[in-house]
């Protein structure tokens, strides 16, 4: 059974297109003297996902109210979708949000959000002082 699409507890209503992006960091390091080159895997950028959908009904205009405050607040987002399990994604951050209000349909919204991989930054490295010199 299909996962329903859903950010942070917030049901992604008749969600029409569904992108995904996911790239290697490939750093390349010209050799002196030599021919070719060598390259450095630098790991992988934080995903990408990118939904394009509409939303409908009495509560959708208090749904995005929610979302367009966490996004003004840059706080993580829990995400589910099928695509987000592919591609191993959890926790997002709202990067981009674009709503538009349908003309002559009543509580009818077209949105579009660029969710961005939430990876926490890495604890602070504690170093030893070194000795006071006798």
């Amino acid at each position: 059974m299909p996962v329903k699409p859903m950010l942070d507890g917030v049901e992604l209503q008749k969600v029409q297109k569904i992108l995904a992006d996911d790239e290697e960091v490939v750093a390349q390091h010209g050799v002196p003297a030599l021919e070719g080159d060598f390259l450095q895997d630098l790991g992988r950028r934080a995903s990408r996902v990118t939904l394009v959908g509409v939303m409908t009904g009495p509560e959708a205009s208090d749904d995005l109210k929610t979302w367009r405050e966490k996004f003004r607040a840059a706080e993580a987002v829990s995400f589910v979708a099928d695509i987000a399990t592919a591609t191993k994604v959890d926790k997002e951050l709202i990067e981009e949000l674009g709503v538009r209000e349908l003309a002559g349909k009543p509580e009818r919204f077209e949105y579009e959000l660029t969710l961005r991989e939430f990876l926490p930054p890495p604890p602070p490295e504690t170093e030893e002082p070194p000795p006071p010199p006798p």
